[in-house]
């Protein structure tokens, strides 16, 4: 996967705004940038922003687990 996957993942509707936000705070707090301004440049779609690799690592889990757990939900309300 590589880090637009992961931007793409973030953005494709799938995983819900509250969700988002979640992620957003828990990178913040956990990386210790001094704004979610700098998350959110790193996650636009083409951006020149890169994570460090592991941030990268972080954002690859913990993106494709919030994607999965909201696919699987809605599967099962189809």
């Amino acid at each position: 996967m590589t880090l637009e996957d992961v931007r793409l993942m973030y953005h494709d509707g799938v995983i819900k705004k509250k969700a988002r936000s979640e992620i957003k705070k828990d990178f913040v707090e956990l990386f210790g940038y001094s704004t979610d301004q700098q998350f959110t440049m790193m996650m636009a779609v083409g951006s020149s922003e890169i994570p460090t690799p592991k941030e990268l690592d972080w954002l690859m889990s913990t993106v494709q687990r919030y994607h999965n757990h909201y696919t699987e939900h809605q599967l099962t309300f189809q």
